[in-house]
């Protein structure tokens, strides 16, 4: 925390902080008395995780290892950025801020895994986007990206995604893309998947099947009063 300072200054300048945020969390604590957040150890200080606080950073640590797409939802909503962006070049909190981030990136790649499998593919393109900014070597999630666009019948995005995938890789780790990756772009190249139906063309669809019936049902009705009126004429001339 005070890497220019020797020993002894970087040790009261801790304690003088440590001080100072006990009278900002309990203003009205005693002189002496046990903080309920901060503990003392014979090697330092800790945080009372068992204190009666919620501290943002722990709880989308904890809420980012969902499975459920509500729960993963929640926990990317949570996050509303980087650890301590206010000093980004603090030596101390960079590791920290990393992990974080690569926990959300988890997070993101996680639940566009889920909207894909669900055919929610706006949704999925945003969320593959979000990670890919995050890191932009992910291939899975190019895949995942290059899938949704085709899915949902944009080809030519799909397509571009994996010149972007290609791009990518080149500039960040000087390598191609995986055999899968290649693998996909091909087989949009050859045989782009068919949009999954909306729920609009679905309804479309079934109101095009209900006319369908009843003018079939109607032809029916039409044949069998000729061949009634027909008899019947016949049996009036005979």
């Amino acid at each position: 925390l005070w890497p220019e300072s020797d020993p002894d200054s970087a040790q009261a300048n801790l304690r003088s902080a440590v001080s100072d945020l006990r009278k900002l969390l309990e203003p009205e604590l005693a002189r002496g008395r046990d903080s309920a957040f901060i503990v003392t150890k014979r090697e330092g200080y800790a945080f009372d995780l068992t204190a009666p606080v919620s501290v943002d950073a722990i709880d989308f640590e904890q809420a980012s290892t969902a499975t459920s797409r509500p729960d993963l939802e929640t926990a990317l909503a949570s996050y509303r950025g980087d650890l301590l962006e206010e000093d980004p070049y603090a030596e101390w909190a960079i590791r920290e801020r990393e992990r974080l981030r690569d926990l959300r990136l988890e997070a993101l790649a996680r639940l566009a895994d889920i909207c894909l499998s669900d055919a929610d593919y706006p949704i999925t393109v945003s969320l593959c986007e979000q990670a890919l900014a995050l890191d932009a070597s992910r291939e899975t999630v190019w895949r995942n990206l290059m899938r949704a666009h085709a899915l949902s019948g944009d080809r030519a995005a799909a397509l571009r995604a994996f010149e972007r995938c290609r791009a990518a890789l080149a500039r960040d780790l000087g390598v191609d893309p995986l055999p899968e990756t290649v693998k996909l772009h091909e087989e949009i190249l050859r045989e782009p998947h068919p949009p999954a139906p909306s729920p609009e063309t679905k309804s479309a669809f079934q109101e095009r099947g209900r006319a369908s019936w009843l003018h079939h049902l109607g032809a029916v009705g039409i044949v069998l009063w000729v061949v009634i009126t027909s008899t019947s004429l016949g049996l009036s001339l005979a």
